[in-house]
């Protein structure tokens, strides 16, 4: 039995949709990478990075903590203005896990810090980032707009050949119901 029209629409949606999600991540874990190979630490064993920046009261902020060479673990905090603790959090990842991408809330405008701490025995090799959401974004050089664009736009082309792809496939079987209780089957294939 050959496929008919309607499962072809069917698995070329379920195709696209699944594509648009692939570039996605894709191109997200390109962001990133690309992000954090300029922006490299390391950190002695018991040792601490602190990086600081001035972030508006008015902007979203973000950070991104990514591994290089080896699986690691590190004590992360972000302190706003006050040093209050914003984020406190242990972060165990491997060089094959997408990068830890945050975003928070900036209640007060000032100098916000995040402090990595290497609670291990070995020095860890960290890249991390701290901003506004949509500077980070726009120091790698990939328009987020772009990106945002493209996955939906390829994920309502799979939604709708879905859709066709189901309603076909239920007219057509009406179709050769209605074929086979009259006796015609001449237009069946």
């Amino acid at each position: 039995m050959r496929p008919k029209r309607g499962h072809i629409l069917l698995l070329a949606g379920g195709a696209i949709a699944a594509a648009s999600f692939g570039i996605f991540t894709y191109s997200t874990v390109i962001l990133a990478d690309s992000l954090l190979n300029d922006n490299r630490y390391v950190i002695s064993p018991g040792g601490s990075q602190t990086i600081k920046q001035f972030i508006n009261q008015s902007a979203l902020g973000a950070y991104i903590i990514g591994f290089s060479d080896a699986p690691a673990q590190v004590d992360v905090r972000l302190a706003g203005p006050s040093d209050m603790t914003l984020d406190q959090r242990r972060v165990s990842v491997s060089p094959t896990d997408p990068p830890v991408f945050e975003q928070f809330q900036i209640a007060e405008g000032g100098e916000y810090s995040l402090i990595i701490t290497n609670p291990s025995g070995e020095a860890v090799d960290v890249a991390a980032i701290l901003g506004y959401n949509e500077t980070i974004i726009q120091e790698s050089g990939l328009s987020f707009a772009t990106l945002a664009v493209t996955f939906m736009s390829l994920l309502f082309v799979g939604i709708a050949l879905l859709v066709a792809g189901a309603a076909i496939t239920i007219l057509d079987r009406r179709r050769i119901n209605k074929m086979k209780q009259f006796g015609d089957t001449s237009d069946l294939v």
